[in-house]
């Protein structure tokens, strides 16, 4: 078990419904947990609409903190830099190469900067 998510990452594909990007949309079936972010059961996210695909290189869990955190930015709670953060932290704390990191950081990054 990987002391920075000690709750498993439970999804279940939601037939029919998809992200803007035209993503399949997956909803949280438990409580996810990284460092001191708790995703509530029920969220629902595409796990990741960046360029390539997050989940077949296996960082959904990054993917589904960065998805919340971005839900919250909208709410008016915190930043898309600390989201954006999180998501590169995340990845490192799931084993990610601190370069395929970095690049995953500085699309979602730039995208954030360009049209929030």
């Amino acid at each position: 078990m990987n002391p920075h998510f000690p709750l498993p990452l439970l999804l279940e594909e939601m037939p029919g419904e998809f992200g803007f990007t035209g993503k399949q949309i997956y909803k949280l079936t438990a409580n996810f947990m990284w460092r001191n972010v708790v995703v509530p059961a029920g969220f629902k996210t595409d796990l990741a609409s960046v360029p390539g695909s997050m989940n077949a290189q296996g960082y959904k869990k990054a993917a589904v903190i960065h998805d919340y955190l971005c839900k919250e930015v909208r709410k008016g709670h915190g930043t898309y830099a600390k989201a954006d953060r999180a998501l590169y932290d995340a990845m490192i704390d799931d084993g990610a190469p601190k370069i395929v990191a970095k690049v995953y950081w500085a699309w979602v990054s730039a995208r954030h900067a360009i049209v929030g």
